[in-house]
C-alpha cells in the first residue's frame, strides 16, 4: 500500500567492509519501537545480496508480520518503486540514499565519517543525522579513495572498526526524526 510503509537500509556496500554503518542493535531497537508506536505501519528492509547476512541478523530477531525483509530479493527497479512509494527511507551514505533523494522521497540520512555534500544538506526531503567524528580529516577517504594515494574506504574501515561517530547517533534521535516525518 502506497505511503503505509517505510524502507530501511540496515546494511550497505553489498556486505563489503565499511564503517558507514549504524549499529545493528540500534536498527533492531528502532524498528521495534516504530512497530510498537505505529500499529498500522509496515517496514521494508532493503539491501543487496551481500547485505543479507547483516540484515537477516536484525530482522530474524524481530517477530512481526509487519516487517518484510527484502534484502537480496529485489532488483534496482523494484527497490526504486518501493522507495518512491514509501512514507520515508532510513539509509546510510549509500546508493539507496542517493536514489531516495533523486526520487524526492523523504530520507533520514545516517552519516558517520563521510560528509554530506552541499546538495544533500540543502535538499528539503533529506534529513541528515550526523555526530562529531574524531577521525583525523587527512585519514578519511576522499571522493576517489585510493586513486591519489589516499586511504581506501576498506582500509579506513579496518583502521576504525567501531566508529565512535556512528555509536554517538542515538536511537532516540533517529526515532524522533521518524516521528516528525511520519506525522507530517
Amino acid at each position: 500500500e502506497n505511503n503505509n510503509y517505510i524502507c530501511v537500509q540496515i546494511s550497505a556496500a553489498n556486505g563489503q567492509v565499511t564503517n558507514k554503518l549504524w549499529l545493528p542493535g540500534n536498527f533492531s531497537t528502532l524498528i521495534q519501537k516504530l512497530l510498537l508506536s505505529y500499529p498500522d505501519l509496515k517496514i521494508v528492509a532493503l539491501g543487496d545480496k551481500g547485505d543479507s547476512l547483516r540484515v537477516n541478523k536484525v530482522c530474524d530477531n524481530i517477530k512481526s508480520n509487519r516487517l518484510l525483509n527484502l534484502s537480496g530479493k529485489t532488483n534496482i527497479e523494484e527497490a526504486k518503486s518501493l522507495i518512491y512509494h514509501c512514507r520515508f527511507l532510513i539509509a546510510h551514505d549509500s546508493g539507496l540514499l542517493h536514489l531516495g533523494n533523486a526520487l524526492k522521497t523523504n530520507v533520514i540520512a545516517i552519516y558517520g565519517f563521510s560528509s554530506p555534500d552541499y546538495y544533500i544538506e540543502n535538499l528539503p526531503s533529506c534529513h541528515v543525522i550526523k555526530e562529531k567524528c574524531d577521525c583525523d580529516e587527512s585519514d578519511k577517504p576522499t571522493i576517489f579513495p585510493g586513486v591519489f594515494g589516499e586511504m581506501t574506504e576498506e582500509a579506513f574501515a579496518l583502521s576504525c572498526p567501531e566508529p565512535e561517530c556512528m555509536k554517538r547517533i542515538s536511537v532516540g534521535k533517529v526515532y524522533d526524526k521518524c516521528v516528525e516525518i511520519y506525522n507530517e
